[in-house]
């Protein structure tokens, strides 16, 4: 699905965007689980603050997230889709939370993460902005899926930070 979008920004927008390969998936050796999924993110915490993105089509924030491709594992969907949205290279660590729609949440180390991040070409057509926020300032309303913020708060004021 990825490839789709990338070659839709290319044509849409009448040039080639330079894009580059999502670094090897890294997975913290204790924390890998191989699981199978359909949606994966990262969750990523420095400090007092989340990392997200804003999406395009509604500007709603959002962990960097997506569907995961053919033969994929959950932890390395996440880390594609974080490398992707955001241009931040992961170490994914465990599972934080299953929603019940499947989606798989997964702590995530950045490799790299300066204060600020551009979206990447790979990301314009999904991510109009990536940026550090911190949740509690910020209202149910603002997010992507208003039903995962309180899970979300939760997990931010329990998580320690980087």
């Amino acid at each position: 699905m990825a490839f789709v979008y990338r070659l839709a920004a290319m044509t849409a927008l009448g040039w080639v965007l330079p894009l580059s390969a999502a670094p090897p998936c890294l997975v913290d050796a204790g924390a890998n689980d191989g699981r199978a999924g359909m949606a994966a993110g990262c969750f990523i915490k420095r400090g007092d603050r989340l990392l997200v993105v804003k999406h395009r089509h509604n500007g709603k924030l959002g962990v960097p997230a997506g569907f995961s491709e053919s033969g994929e594992s959950a932890q390395c969907t996440a880390h594609r889709e974080t490398w992707e949205e955001a241009g931040v290279a992961v170490e994914v660590g465990q599972l934080l939370k299953r929603f019940g729609n499947g989606f798989l949440l997964y702590r995530c180390r950045p490799l790299t993460a300066p204060e600020r991040l551009d979206v990447p070409p790979s990301g314009l057509m999904e991510v109009s902005a990536v940026v550090w926020i911190n949740p509690t300032q910020v209202g149910a309303n603002e997010w992507r899926f208003s039903w995962q913020y309180p899970l979300l708060l939760k997990l931010f004021q329990q998580e320690p930070g980087d």
